[in-house]
């Protein structure tokens, strides 16, 4: 998920759990918000490794910054600062909470998409997914949006809430869509005969109804592209339509799905495409590859 979107998340998770009176050893609800908000955008940090090595970026982005394990760690950290920016020690127990709030909401956001996050970091550094939304949904981050214009109104408490349920809802209705995605790729399984090692199942861009369907079995993956809500098959669209038609055409009915079939090796050169790929200098791309093939030599 994007970091803005990680931010607004922060934002109304914040302001839903904000102390009713401020003083004391609780912040305002102002400045408990503004820490929800910048703890959910802190995990993203990792993008520093960028400039360090982009390989190491792709095989350790939302690893030690997403780790449940490492969380309380974080926590502690901006609490603290936050305290110390705020010249209130006093509230570094608030801080902290709320920091751990908006870390947590960060991982949580994460996870609901298929790209993985190490959540179990540094003690397991495998990924886990959901893999219910894609990886920027516009309409997540709508209703973020609208919950966070809702903090001026009067009652910004039931904006935080209503966005937060509103959110909940269209992630469960995604989980939905992907459990019939994943059953018409199971059929695709039985009906071709296919040894299948996995089959999964990708959220795309813009729509909750459309997925990219994958069965990897091992030399070779077959694939498709689907939109759940379509009865009819999509007719070809002109080279000059329209950017939004030519993405619909790519999404077939699950009836009329256009399977597709991808070699992992090349015939001509299989031999070296192997001793290729298993040669220490691409251990990080192994790692971090799900599908990966050989497209020329």
């Amino acid at each position: 998920m994007d970091t803005l979107t990680h931010a607004l998340s922060g934002a109304v998770a914040a302001r839903l759990v904000a102390p009713a009176a401020s003083g004391g050893r609780r912040p305002d609800a102002r400045r408990w918000t503004l820490a929800g908000t910048l703890a959910a955008a802190f995990p993203d940090i990792d993008f520093v490794l960028t400039f360090i090595d982009p390989l190491l970026y792709l095989s350790q982005h939302r690893g030690l910054t997403h780790s449940l394990i490492m969380l309380p760690l974080w926590a502690l950290l901006l609490g603290w600062l936050c305290a110390l920016v705020t010249r209130c020690p006093a509230h570094w127990r608030a801080y902290t909470a709320v920091c751990a709030l908006g870390v947590g909401i960060h991982i949580a956001g994460d996870m609901i998409t298929s790209y993985g996050t190490m959540i179990l970091a540094p003690v397991n550094w495998s990924s886990y997914a959901w893999g219910t939304t894609f990886i920027i949904d516009p309409w997540l981050s709508g209703l973020l949006l609208i919950g966070v214009v809702g903090l001026w109104a009067r009652r910004p408490r039931l904006w935080a809430g209503a966005a937060l349920s509103a959110c909940v809802a269209l992630i469960s209705f995604q989980a939905w869509q992907l459990s019939r995605a994943h059953d018409v790729a199971e059929n695709q399984v039985r009906t071709a005969g296919l040894d299948a090692k996995s089959v999964r199942v990708y959220p795309q861009p813009v729509s909750p109804w459309r997925w990219l369907l994958v069965v990897d079995t091992g030399d070779s993956y077959h694939h498709a592209r689907v939109d759940l809500r379509r009865d009819e098959a999509a007719a070809p669209v002109a080279d000059d339509a329209g950017g939004w038609r030519r993405l619909a055409a790519h999404y077939q009915p699950p009836d009329a799905a256009q399977w597709h079939t991808s070699a992992r090796w090349p015939a001509v050169h299989e031999a070296f495409a192997r001793e290729a790929w298993g040669h220490p200098e691409m251990a990080r791309y192994r790692r971090f590859a799900r599908y990966p093939l050989v497209h020329q030599v």
